[in-house]
């Protein structure tokens, strides 16, 4: 039994090679350049979510193409709101990619339940699914933002693309700090879609954290089992 689970969790395709590449830079965009001056947040935002959404593509056992049309058209919004500066633009660039990201999740979990082994593929595939679920919930926090920049109480308002960018440190912030249920309390949800929004992050964290390990440990005892 011993050796067989060195086998499997030392076995690095080119899939479990991907998941590795997006953990990195879900760090990277994350945890290091929220760190960084907020003159550089822009581009480095942009740039790592160029990244991501090519990269969670190739991460998907299924629908690549269809998944890769979504994600050219999110990018191409996206950097024309930020190059021609059209606001109009990033609403919409924002919504696709959480609709694109939140799909992402839902087929990271299939492809997780579907695995017979707890290898190290899908270990990698159980981190990238939570921390790309906490980034949805930033997008979203950002898309209330820019409709109704008093939802939550944050230090600033939103007046312009340009400042919803250098803020996005802030969203992200307030999206992992409330669903890992940590809740400092210095940033609070103020309208009643916002406090909903609350809610569904820290439920949703939770239960992510439950079914996941439960779907992990099952697999490794039943590997074990069938020794």
């Amino acid at each position: 039994m011993t050796n067989q689970n060195k086998v499997y969790f030392g076995r690095w395709d080119e899939k479990t090679l991907i998941n590795l590449v997006l953990l990195l830079l879900l760090f990277f965009i994350i945890f290091v350049v929220p760190l960084l001056p907020i003159g550089a947040h822009k581009p480095l935002f942009n740039i790592s979510i160029t990244a991501i959404l090519f990269i969670s593509v190739l991460a998907m056992d299924k629908a690549r193409k269809t998944l890769f049309v979504i994600a050219v058209a999110g990018i191409t919004l996206s950097w024309l709101a930020a190059l021609l500066r059209m606001e109009i633009l990033e609403p919409v660039s924002t919504l696709i990619n959480i609709l694109f990201f939140t799909f992402i999740v839902i087929s990271l979990i299939v492809q997780i339940a579907k695995t017979k082994m707890a290898t190290v593929r899908v270990i990698l595939e159980s981190i990238n699914g939570y921390l790309l679920l906490g980034f949805v919930f930033s997008l979203i926090v950002t898309i209330s933002m820019f409709f109704r920049p008093g939802s939550f109480s944050f230090s600033h308002e939103v007046p312009e693309a340009a400042a919803k960018v250098s803020h996005f440190g802030d969203y992200l912030y307030y999206s992992f700090v409330n669903f890992t249920t940590l809740g400092y309390g210095d940033i609070l949800p103020l309208v009643p879609f916002a406090k909903s929004l609350a809610i569904l992050m820290s439920v949703s964290g939770q239960i992510y954290v439950a079914v996941i390990i439960a779907m992990l440990v099952g697999k490794y005892i039943g590997a074990a089992s069938s020794e």
